[in-house]
């Protein structure tokens, strides 16, 4: 009854309004998909797949560090040589040290990745402490003390790698949190996509139908009466049935 009384124009609003926002919700919903898969590329380009480098550099230069010390012994601190190590030792040092701050400090937004390596700071200056005393003892001509140092060393060499390997496994593991939920919301969308999509043909096919059908048969009808009357068979007096209020049923 509501719809009858309504006049032709808001009749003919009221489909293409309705149209209108099933065809802006569609865009809101990509819009806003698109707007999140970008901010995900944007933290994968940006941030993980940088960080990921950043601690593969970090764990091959703490290597390295490891590998010139071993070298500056076997060289007995001696010579240019065990020169070239002792200061091979300090730049991977410097380098494995400033690298895996960097990379901690990128995650600072993700405190499930940086609350696992908040041991770093203390495993790091532990074993550098004993690092640095090895170089001590061999300049002293304590050979046999520093290989005994050294040896002792290897459990936290090993604890403070295993910190490097884990920030590495957390940056692998956030970024495959990151992939999967991308994937699942561009699915979710598409399918939103799809199902509205198909809603507004639906509307359009049948705002196609009804709204000229709307108009051409109330015309038909005093079409119909006013050619009765032209040929002298219709009532002068008879009315039309009013089916709605509109401009076409007053």
């Amino acid at each position: 009854m509501l719809f009858n009384a309504m006049s032709i124009r808001i009749k003919a609003a009221f489909g293409l309004v309705l149209l209108t926002l099933f065809i802006l919700a569609i865009g809101g919903i990509n819009y806003f998909a698109l707007d999140r898969l970008q901010g995900n590329t944007q933290l994968f380009a940006g941030t993980l797949m940088p960080g990921q480098g950043v601690v593969i550099n970090a764990d091959r230069d703490l290597y390295q560090a490891l590998t010139a010390q071993q070298d500056f012994l076997l060289a007995q601190g001696k010579g240019d040589k065990a020169a070239g190590y002792k200061q091979d030792f300090a730049e991977n040092v410097q380098q494995a040290k400033e690298r895996m701050e960097k990379f901690i400090q990128h995650m600072t937004d993700y405190p499930e990745i940086s609350s696992q390596l908040t041991p770093f700071p203390g495993l790091f200056a532990d074993w550098l402490g004993g690092a640095q005393q090895v170089f001590a003892l061999v300049e002293q001509g304590k050979l046999e003390e520093a290989h005994v140092l050294h040896d002792n060393l290897g459990d936290k060499f090993s604890q403070l790698r295993e910190q490097y390997n884990l920030a590495g496994e957390l940056d692998e593991k956030l970024a495959e949190t990151i992939k999967v939920a991308s994937n699942e919301m561009a699915d979710s969308r598409q399918t939103w996509t799809l199902v509205l999509a198909c809603i507004a043909v639906v509307m359009g096919l049948v705002l196609i139908y009804v709204g000229p059908k709307l108009i051409v048969d109330s015309v038909l009808a005093v079409n119909d009466k006013v050619d009765d009357i032209s040929r002298g068979e219709g009532d002068l007096v008879s009315r039309l049935p009013v089916t709605s209020f509109d401009e076409l049923g007053k």
